[in-house]
């Protein structure tokens, strides 16, 4: 597996002038090669799992440790279909073309194992959800619901009835509760995994298009006239309506975290309504469209693509759920169904088309902060993200999947420096960092992070960073562009690590950059010992710990007023 490093830099082209920013986001990539197109790459926020070929022919099914950077076997059999992996845990199951069994594989482990099914599994019909998997058996002439906890290896018997079960993986199991729609009677149940119970959660006729599972929550709308949209508590067993004479002109999607429910109504101008279930509020936002083929959710940011202008661009919006404000992603034409949102983070990806050049873009944003950056600028398809993990599809010059890590860092520039005292140990990081090489005692430090630091009492200060990962630098600004007043590599033959010491004055802010020799980067300690001058002196006017021609500009500057603090030296 080759793997590449690829810098998304703040973006001043005239494209996205209006998006600037200091932090920089880095993608360390990974490539993948060429992958299956029926067993496209899937992710949580630990691994990658994708079926891999060459020259068509395939080779296997592979995983990827995104925290080790490793590549892995799970497979070399063919499956029926697609490996489903776990979002709330790291398994992944899959059936094979050459038996009838269901198998699993503990990604943690590299541990596989088989669910032994005397009439095989029915069509697609397996799904798993943390610990546990649900499916469905070949039996005669109707097939039995069954379950299996892989902590306990047991097998359990859920319902002989048939039932509708597509996109269990979605909205009919989540966590510790499954849903499901019984055929015969057409009534919803519901089923706690853990207790091997069921419960009835609607006798009423049910629109499966719209069943939703959050693993706390289940919702769904009931056929009318009126149509209603109904929540179900799943712990305490309590139904509620939602939203009468209900009319949705997309579909509704509820997120794992947060308990937020959102859809759309209406037809020009569309309402875009967004329900929090534990605390029944609504809040509703008016657009004159919104295109609900991408209609995104993940309980702390609701995205969507659409215009309030009455123009013809229809632009990335999204909306803050926790601060109820919307705010603007993208002013360009976005392609809906390259569109993907984390679940488990606060990134959104996306691909546009620019209008002038007619090339397609990867970008990615980060909806906490409000920035966006480059991902690939090479024409791509397929992207997907979960955590901090990005992968996607190039069409052109090959059609190969790349991954990419994204490192976001927030102190990166002068301008962003994080605020630091005396006396206290900071844990930091260059990894990802961009920079320049500015320190004048080491070479091609390129990583860099920044600090500021406002001394209380003038004197000589030390400040010491310390590192078991990476040969650090260091070095001290009086302004951010301004000049450097000491710098440091290694402090003595002994060690990588670097010290400064420093007559600072009182009430100045001064500019502590970290970085790294030869671009090495990593984790670091940064402390600052305090100065040595403990208590006031007899005519240090400007608390320098010097009695110099400073005081006595300072003395002559208070002649007439003599604020001088303390009074005792005014003039008498």
């Amino acid at each position: 597996m080759k793997k590449l490093i690829l810098t998304a830099l703040p973006l001043f082209s005239f494209l996205f002038c209006e998006h600037l920013f200091a932090w920089s986001y880095n993608l360390d990539i990974v490539e993948f090669g060429e992958v299956d197109s029926m067993y496209r790459i899937q992710q949580n926020t630990d691994y990658a799992v994708f079926g891999r070929q060459e020259a068509a022919i395939f080779q296997g099914v592979y995983g990827y440790d995104i925290s080790n950077e490793e590549e892995f076997l799970i497979t070399e059999s063919h499956p029926n279909y697609p490996p489903r992996l776990s979002p709330g845990s790291n398994f992944c199951i899959w059936t094979e073309m050459s038996d009838i069994n269901l198998h699993g594989y503990n990604l943690d482990t590299r541990q596989g194992f088989t669910i032994p099914e005397p009439n095989g599994i029915y069509m697609d019909s397996a799904r798993i959800d943390g610990q546990y998997i649900v499916y469905k058996n070949n039996d005669i002439p109707t097939g039995k619901l069954k379950g299996y906890d892989i902590v306990t290896k047991q097998e359990f018997l859920i319902t002989a009835n048939d039932v509708y079960y597509y996109n269990m993986d979605r909205t009919f199991l989540a966590g510790n509760y499954l849903i499901y729609y019984d055929m015969m009677s057409m009534w919803l149940y519901g089923y706690q995994m853990s207790t091997r119970s069921d419960f009835l959660i609607t006798s009423n006729m049910v629109d499966t298009m719209n069943l939703q599972n959050n693993g706390r929550f289940a919702v769904w709308t009931e056929t009318g006239p009126p149509t209603t949209l109904k929540g179900f508590d799943l712990s305490s067993k309590n139904e509620f309506v939602i939203a009468s004479d209900f009319t949705t002109t997309g579909s509704i999607t509820l997120s794992r975290e947060n308990d937020y429910l959102v859809w759309v109504e209406g037809t020009m101008p569309y309402e875009l309504h967004i329900y929090e279930l534990n605390t029944k509020q609504e809040t509703i936002i008016e657009q004159s469209y919104i295109d609900t083929m991408f209609l995104g959710n993940n309980g702390r940011y609701v995205v969507w693509k659409g215009d309030n202008s009455g123009g013809a661009i229809y632009k990335l919006y999204g909306y803050d759920l926790a601060n109820q404000e919307q705010f603007l992603i993208s002013p360009h034409d976005v392609f809906t169904h390259n569109i993907s949102m984390a679940d488990s983070s606060d990134y959104l990806v996306y691909k546009y088309m620019d209008s002038m050049t007619m090339n397609h873009y990867f970008y990615g944003y980060d909806l906490a902060n409000r920035n966006e950056f480059l991902i690939d600028n090479m024409d791509a398809q397929y992207a997907n993200i979960e955590g901090d993990f990005v992968t996607w599809q190039t069409m052109s010059p090959n059609t190969s999947w790349y991954g990419g890590r994204i490192y976001s860092v927030m102190n990166d520039v002068c301008g962003d420096a994080l605020d630091v005292q005396s006396g206290q140990h900071y844990n930091g990081t260059t990894t990802g960092a961009l920079g320049s090489d500015i320190s004048s005692c080491t070479y091609n430090d390129v990583a860099d992070v920044w600090y500021r630091f406002g001394p209380t009492a003038g004197g000589e200060y030390t400040i010491n960073v310390e590192s078991g990962s990476f040969d650090t630098a260091l070095s001290l600004y009086q302004a951010c562009g301004g000049d450097e007043l000491s710098c440091n590599d290694d402090y003595n033959l002994q060690s990588t690590n670097s010290q400064i010491t420093v007559d600072l004055v009182k009430g100045k802010d001064y500019y502590i950059r970290v970085s790294g020799f030869d671009g090495q980067s990593g984790d670091f300690d940064l402390f600052i010992m305090d100065g040595s001058c403990s208590g006031p002196i007899a005519s240090d006017l400007n608390s320098d710990c010097k009695v110099d021609m400073s005081d006595l500009a300072v003395f002559v500057s208070e002649w007439l007023s003599c604020n001088i603090v303390p009074t005792n030296n005014c003039w008498q």
